[in-house]
């Protein structure tokens, strides 16, 4: 299992690397892990994507406003 604080500096880290490109870079990599049978890792690739939209909007980290819970929630939402 990933820390917050793992996903806050992999956000970061993410966008200042590939910048516009994060997201969908981001969201390749977590099809390539589901496609594998990785759905840890495609998990945990979704979570640094809610973390880098919230780093966006609020200039701040996404896990520092958004529960686990919630982020869980949301990431296999997005997955439908």
């Amino acid at each position: 299992m990933t820390t917050d604080v793992g996903i806050a500096h992999t956000a970061d880290m993410w966008l200042e690397l590939h910048d516009e490109n994060a997201i969908p870079e981001a969201r390749r990599l977590a099809a390539e892990m589901k496609a594998r049978g990785d759905n840890e890792g495609a998990d945990t690739w979704l979570l640094i994507i809610v973390a880098i939209e919230g780093m966006r909007r609020n200039s701040k980290p996404a896990v520092a406003l958004i529960s686990r819970p919630a982020r869980i929630a949301f990431c296999l939402r997005s997955l439908r």
